[in-house]
């Protein structure tokens, strides 16, 4: 019991003499995504069927843009859409025709809502649907 209470002592008087201290360093990055000035939230979702996430998303608030994620920390593709002529207001992205593959939901400020589709084996979009020009968002 003495020699257990000796350690105790022992260590504990390391612990209050010695100042340990995180070494935590950060580095500064300007971006790993590009340039892109967007109020509108990143949508995640698996868009070309591989179990990894991929994020959707606006640049500039204007043209839609599919990253595709390969797993590999800090390594992806870009692939621009279609631009919109005013801001876009919202974003979804779902599997709305049952196929296996989610489509694009896009809603702007001067445009009608719009569903796009992704080919990721072309790395195109195509306009799936598109509401009537008096049902804006």
């Amino acid at each position: 019991m003495l020699k257990k209470c000796l350690f105790f002592v022992v260590c504990l008087s390391f612990i209050i003499s010695y100042s340990i201290e995180a070494q935590v360093t950060f580095q500064t990055e300007d971006s790993y995504i590009g340039d892109y000035n967007s109020n509108i939230s990143i949508i995640s979702a698996d868009m070309n069927n591989d179990q990894q996430d991929d994020l959707v998303f606006f640049n500039n608030n204007q043209q839609l843009v599919v990253g595709l994620n390969n797993g590999l920390k800090r390594s992806w593709r870009e692939i621009e859409g279609p631009p919109f002529s005013g801001p876009v207001w919202s974003g979804l992205v779902a599997d709305f025709n049952n196929d296996g593959v989610s489509e694009i939901v896009v809603g702007t400020s001067s445009s009608p809502i719009r569903i796009y589709s992704f080919d990721f084996e072309e790395e195109s979009f195509t306009l799936y649907w598109q509401a009537p020009s008096s049902f804006l968002v």
